[in-house]
């Protein structure tokens, strides 16, 4: 009996999706590419979040994941998928500890969405506060992230257009 080959793709583990649904969002996203151009359809994907957390109709989660990517110039898969270091790490880290800090979630949810061990987030999270306590000379870039992205963020979350009268 011979095994067939799976196809490698880059869906995140946690997804699971039979071939029919495959065929029918990528014939979907084709038609999309056809009509707007890959540059628009790219734009509209990175703005779609994994799960939608809202503040008075605004993805707060899509908006800060949105900006970690950003400030490290990765992409939504790098950060949830990748296996490499170093910077992702940070960006994991950073990541948590704004997900806790501006959206209140605790540490199990945290990892639930990275999909990850219980003790993910504890251990970042813990870690990024005994980076702060420290201040360390070799930590100033990571803090200076951190200090960028939570004005970036509270502002955001802060703002509310005037409506005209």
């Amino acid at each position: 009996m011979k095994k067939s080959k799976l196809i490698h793709t880059n869906i995140p583990r946690h997804i699971i999706i039979v071939t029919k649904d495959y065929v029918q969002i990528m014939t979907k996203v084709n038609l999309f590419i056809s009509i707007y151009g890959c540059k628009t359809v790219s734009q509209y994907i990175n703005t779609i979040p994994l799960n939608r957390i809202k503040k008075e109709d605004v993805n707060m989660l899509g908006y800060i994941i949105e900006k970690v990517c950003q400030v490290y110039k990765i992409t939504k898969y790098d950060l949830f998928e990748s296996n490499e270091r170093k910077e992702l790490t940070e960006a994991r880290q950073l990541l948590c500890v704004l997900i806790e800090k501006h959206l209140g979630f605790n540490k199990t949810q945290i990892s639930t969405y990275f999909n990850r061990s219980r003790h993910f987030a504890k251990r970042m999270i813990g870690k990024f506060q005994l980076t702060l306590k420290e201040n360390h000379v070799l930590d100033k870039k990571v803090i200076a992230k951190y200090k960028k992205l939570d004005r970036l963020i509270t502002g955001y979350m802060a703002f509310n257009p005037k409506t005209e009268s």
